[in-house]
């Protein structure tokens, strides 16, 4: 890629570009890492909520900052945020010195669990009545008295027909 102003798309899975130098890749094989092939850097649809832009992976910090200010308040799709994450193994074969390279997008703090007071349990007076009650051989519909069949996952067999 040219590095200007070209837009960059994904069609049928591979990506699509009216660059002039662009260079047909494959995205699967692109975004996986490796030490000897670091660069994960492959273009990815945003999954944020009404936006279906698409932008290079290394974008995606501003991009989300200027179209979704409110992204780490309202949460990313937990697939979303493995398809845009850079770790910092990536960010340092890539030669980008330690004391600035961070793990993008930044682990969210895990949620905090409020305590919430037992009321005691209060037993009830209400009896239950008899139609909320299994039906068992005894309070069976005459006509399905003879269908019974206690081995039966089901605690009715179908009416048979006459």
């Amino acid at each position: 890629m040219c590095g200007g102003t070209c837009g960059i798309g994904i069609k049928g899975g591979k990506p699509d570009s009216d660059c002039p130098s662009f260079y047909h890749f494959l995205i699967k094989t692109s975004k996986k890492f490796l030490p000897t092939r670091p660069c994960t850097n492959v273009p990815i649809i945003c999954a944020m909520k009404g936006c279906k832009e698409t932008h290079w992976k290394y974008n995606f910090k501003q991009h989300m900052n200027e179209r979704h200010p409110d992204w780490q308040r309202l949460g990313v799709p937990s697939t979303f945020v493995e398809e845009i994450q850079i770790s910092l193994e990536e960010q340092l074969k890539l030669g980008i010195p330690s004391h600035i390279a961070a793990e993008w997008p930044p682990p969210r703090p895990p949620p905090t669990v409020e305590t919430v007071t037992a009321r005691p349990c209060t037993p009830t007076t209400k009896k239950r009545s008899a139609s909320s009650l299994p039906l068992s051989p005894r309070r069976l519909p005459r006509r399905n008295k003879e269908n019974y069949d206690p081995n039966d996952t089901y605690s009715l067999k179908r009416p048979r027909i006459i």
